[in-house]
């Protein structure tokens, strides 16, 4: 209980909740680990709810009919995602994937209870309603990227952001790396392979060394 309202006391609509909702909202809630690797299952026929990130990072992809991901987002710990909670704010023209890229918990309001709380409380209605917005703000704001930005200025921006996340030692696989910029992994290695060429990075099976950070800067600046 103590972890539950210590969560749920950050959300800005909970003090515009009756004492009714708190409690309907308190006994909905529960806490559910996610081994990195495995995947987060909601869909429209199993609408798991609203999302909030206790610890680790969730990727947020979604999948070409031809089977090309491309990476929209990352959750980190504190992010909130209505997405899980489609069923509730209107059903979604494309099908969001979840993967748990660190090893994750995550809070759930279970989707009766946010459908019933969209109904009859605004407050929560507009908080839903703006954090979807905003997240599929992020949806569009990638594809723009992924259409209008060259492969080799996205993989400079991503090596530098990684760089300033982690330090000049990365872990990644030409793989996740081609799913995080939604490109093919041959095109990855051809333009990691370039950019070692040029002294810019080393390479080693599963990771990338970072040795000139402001040459990739000045890339895709």
């Amino acid at each position: 209980m103590t972890d539950k309202l210590r969560y749920l006391e950050t959300f800005p609509f909970w003090d515009k909740l009756t004492a009714v909702e708190k409690e309907s909202v308190i006994r909905a809630t529960y806490f559910t680990a996610y081994k990195a690797g495995s995947m987060i299952d909601s869909t429209d026929d199993e609408c798991m709810g609203m999302l909030l990130v206790v610890s680790g990072v969730i990727r947020l992809s979604l999948l070409s009919n031809e089977g090309r991901e491309i990476t929209v987002s990352h959750l980190h710990k504190g992010d909130v995602c209505m997405l899980t909670a489609s069923c509730v704010f209107g059903r979604l023209s494309f099908d969001p994937q979840f993967t748990v890229e660190e090893n994750a918990v995550v809070m759930v309001i279970s989707a009766p209870v946010c459908l019933k709380l969209n109904q009859s409380n605004v407050y929560f209605e507009c908080y839903g309603k703006k954090t979807t917005t905003d997240r599929l703000l992020e949806v569009i704001q990638t594809m723009q990227h992924l259409l209008f930005t060259p492969v080799d200025h996205r993989l400079a921006e991503f090596l530098y952001s990684e760089y300033r996340r982690c330090g000049r030692d990365i872990s990644a696989t030409h793989d996740r790396i081609a799913k995080y910029l939604g490109t093919a992994r041959e095109v990855v290695t051809r333009n990691l392979n370039r950019f070692a060429g040029k002294g810019y990075i080393t390479l080693r099976r599963g990771a990338v060394t970072i040795l000139d950070p402001e040459a990739l800067r000045r890339i895709f600046e």
